[in-house]
C-alpha cells in the first residue's frame, strides 16, 4: 500500500492543481495510510475497540486514493486533449 500512495501522491505533485489542494489531499493520504498500519496493530495490543478507529482510517485511506486517481486521470484527459488539438501557427 506504501508504494501506491507514494507513486499517487507524485503523480498529483506534477498536475494543475491548486498546491493547497495538493497539500491537503496528500497530507490526508499519508495520514490515513498510517492510521490504517497503526490501527492494526492497536487492535491486537491494545483493545478491541479500536477496530472502528481501524475502519475509519481505512475507509478515509481509499477516498483519498480515489480522489488522487480522479485528479491524476482528469490531468492526463485534459493533457491528451491539448495534445490532439490542431495548432494554429
Amino acid at each position: 500500500m506504501g508504494m501506491l500512495v507514494l507513486t499517487l501522491t507524485h503523480l498529483m505533485l506534477v498536475t494543475e492543481f491548486p498546491v493547497r489542494l495538493k497539500i491537503w489531499l496528500s497530507g490526508l493520504t499519508y495520514g490515513a495510510a498510517l492510521a490504517d498500519e497503526t490501527g492494526g496493530w492497536l487492535v491486537r495490543f491494545v483493545a478491541p475497540l479500536f477496530a472502528y478507529f481501524k475502519i475509519a482510517a481505512y475507509v478515509v485511506l481509499e477516498l483519498s486514493l480515489a480522489a488522487l486517481l480522479v485528479i491524476v486521470i482528469t490531468t492526463l484527459i485534459r493533457a491528451r486533449a491539448r495534445m490532439s488539438k490542431p495548432s494554429h501557427e
